[in-house]
């Protein structure tokens, strides 16, 4: 799941990948979730104790629940000043006195009388105390919600593999290049984020399906990776519930693709597709376009698609 909701009735759910952050007047937990879905329905099942909570995805995109809800989370109570450590240049200015035949190799060097000095600064790297921050103290509240009906306000305000060293690493260095190429601090903020793409509230996909027809797809946060043999092509998809089925759209204008979520877990769609892709064929010296890209057309079958699947190679 992904996506911000929230009720009348104050409660609030974030999603990410692997967690859900319930807030409630004030007080957050993040919780681990489960989503169980079928052909016909998805149940989102937050584990936290003495019971689960389960909510219902409507085809409406809202989350369905009822009844009072008590838990107990983390609220900001006041702040304090800490000591941050870390490594700074230090520099150190010493004076020389010097022979008159030793002044000859400095040029820089002061005549005073009979006696010459010269100025001498050196640097090193040392670590100790860099200044202080103003930190949010946090005491646990418990705090009791009524569930209600739960409407999508927007998408999940942080990336969604924020959590995970690899994806903070991404997203630093993402905001970094913008900075290097003459980018404003605006731009690497909204390159960081990826505010403007990110998904939409509601179910996402996650893992690699295959078939025997060499076609498979692989879904990422933001996008799903089409692939037939060696074609490959990065596409926007969305999830939607339509009538009794969740399908998931793949926006390829030339080549829409459209899967039906099946029981267990696999995906099928009927005939053939065509993949307009592109293979890397050599690199550059431009680091805004570091690969030299040739186009790869290829066709296969789709039919039944399986999780952690590999694709048969296409005839």
């Amino acid at each position: 799941m992904t996506g911000d909701y929230s009720a009348a009735t104050g409660f609030r759910l974030i999603f990410t990948p692997d967690k859900v952050v319930m807030t409630c007047h004030g007080a957050s937990s993040p919780q681990p979730y489960v989503v169980e879905a079928t052909d016909t329905q998805a149940i989102i099942r937050i584990q936290r104790e003495p019971k689960p909570v389960v909510l219902l995805l409507r085809q409406d995109g809202k989350l369905e629940a009822s009844g009072p809800i008590r838990f107990s989370g983390q609220v900001a109570a006041g702040s304090r000043t800490e000591q941050t450590m870390g490594t700074t240049t230090q520099t150190t200015t010493t004076q020389r006195e010097l022979t008159p035949l030793e002044a000859q190799n400095y040029p820089d060097a002061k005549q005073n009388g009979q006696v010459f000095s010269n100025t001498e600064s050196t640097t090193e790297m040392v670590y100790g105390p860099t200044g202080g921050r103003i930190v949010t103290q946090y005491v646990t509240k418990t705090v009791e919600c009524n569930l209600g009906m739960m409407t999508p306000t927007g998408p999940t305000p942080l990336p969604p593999d924020i959590e995970s060293p690899f994806g903070l690493i991404t997203t630093i260095f993402s905001g970094t290049s913008v900075l290097m190429q003459g980018g404003t601090t605006e731009q690497a903020a909204s390159k960081m984020f990826e505010i403007d793409k990110a998904a939409a509230p509601g179910l996402r996909m996650n893992g690699r399906y295959a078939g025997q027809g060499g076609f498979s797809i692989t879904f990422h946060p933001e996008s799903a990776t089409i692939a037939c043999g060696d074609a490959e092509r990065a596409l926007e998809y969305s999830m939607q519930r339509n009538g009794s089925q969740i399908l998931v759209k793949v926006h390829d204008p030339a080549n829409p693709l459209t899967l039906q979520f099946k029981s267990g877990g696999s995906l099928f769609a009927d005939g053939p597709i065509q993949v307009n892709g592109r293979i890397i064929v050599g690199t550059t010296e431009d680091p805004k376009n570091p690969f030299v890209f040739a186009p790869k057309v290829a066709k296969c079958q789709v039919g039944a698609l399986v999780a952690d699947g590999r694709a048969s190679t296409p005839d």
